[in-house]
């Protein structure tokens, strides 16, 4: 096996260490690895990547050996793209601008309730329009149109809508060591006895737990991410992953506000937009058939012009007439619209 030396590490070649469920481009574009640089890989076509140790793969811990060539020939045409709420891991932005999302049994229903919305229902308007699904070295990817992509400096916020973000799941009954570690880290107090004893929770549990410590259980809506442009990012503190998932309401609206008014956004258009999203989405034929989980409610900001999206329906799904359905992201909006229509206007 040929060894290549990039950087002052010795890579070797032919083949790569991937952890199992790992997609190839994940591993190639995380900072936490360290590899040699992306030109001197692809003057070697191959390579190895190894010692990948993370706390949330860890269980993962399945290697397997996969050809790297392909992957290589379609670098040029991907990198890594990081929305509002952080989530990188899974998402890849194409050359030509639109998103590429890992397609798998988490997210199986998003094709079709993106497809099968109708173009003149109320709802479309503020949706990612579904580009197919593409496939990059036998991984599968939902290609999503790029909400920011014709924005000059989009500072961008996503609000998690509904009083649950999650769907029970069996298959997420195993114990799971990086979740304790996180629930330790944002309340310790609130794991049990036998979790201490255990050091594992299970990712319902770790689900629930977030719902209930942010402003989701009660309120029906938390701030998930916010991402600033360069323009405002100097003049506004932004929140810390940790602080937004155990943020009080008042804290929440707190950092609401600071969005609008770092982007220079009036209170009265706000609100106004959020109304007129609301009445749009109320009378939306296809939403009445729909149970909508874990959506968000994007937030972009460019130019003192403020845009409203719709975004993630891994667990919406359809639902029959008799059927019980969760409308509590229909909650959330009001309880939103109600809040900030009541800051006082010298706060915008």
């Amino acid at each position: 096996m040929k060894n290549l030396k990039a950087s002052g590490k010795i890579v070797k070649t032919d083949t790569y260490l991937a952890r199992s469920g790992i997609p190839w481009q994940q591993l190639l574009l995380s900072k936490s690895i360290n590899l040699a640089s992306k030109s001197a890989l692809q003057k070697d076509k191959r390579s190895e990547l190894f010692k990948y140790s993370s706390v949330v793969y860890r269980e993962k811990a399945t290697a397997s050996l996969v050809n790297f060539t392909e992957l290589l020939k379609s670098m040029s045409d991907l990198e890594s793209f990081s929305g509002a709420a952080g989530h990188s891991g899974g998402i890849l932005k194409a050359k030509n601008g639109n998103l590429l999302k890992i397609f798998d049994e988490e997210n199986s229903n998003e094709p079709a309730f993106l497809s099968n919305l109708p173009c003149d229902d109320p709802l479309r308007p503020f949706t990612a329009r579904f580009c197919g699904i593409r496939e990059i070295s036998s991984r599968k990817y939902l290609e999503l149109e790029n909400l920011t992509q014709d924005c000059i400096a989009p500072s961008v916020m996503d609000i998690k809508l509904g009083k649950k973000t999650f769907i029970p799941d069996p298959k997420n009954n195993a114990q799971r060591e990086d979740l304790f570690l996180k629930m330790q880290k944002l309340d310790p107090a609130s794991l049990t006895s036998e979790e201490h004893a255990s050091k594992t929770v299970t990712k319902c549990r770790y689900l629930q737990f977030r719902d209930d410590l942010s402003t989701t259980s009660k309120f029906g809506f938390r701030i998930e991410g916010i991402s600033f442009s360069k323009d405002v990012d100097s003049k506004c503190e932004k929140p810390e992953k940790i602080e937004l998932q155990r943020m009080s309401k008042p804290e929440a609206l707190k950092n609401f506000n600071n969005f609008v008014e770092a982007n220079n956004l009036e209170k009265k258009q706000v609100v106004k937009q959020l109304e007129e999203f609301r009445e749009a989405v109320t009378s939306s034929e296809y939403l009445n058939n729909h149970q909508l989980i874990g959506c968000s409610l994007l937030f972009i900001a460019d130019s003192k012009i403020l845009t409203l999206k719709l975004i993630d329906f891994a667990k919406s799904k359809k639902v029959e007439k008799n059927d019980e359905k969760d409308d509590s992201w229909k909650i959330g909006l009001n309880n939103l619209i109600s809040d900030i229509s009541y800051i006082p206007s010298s706060s915008f």
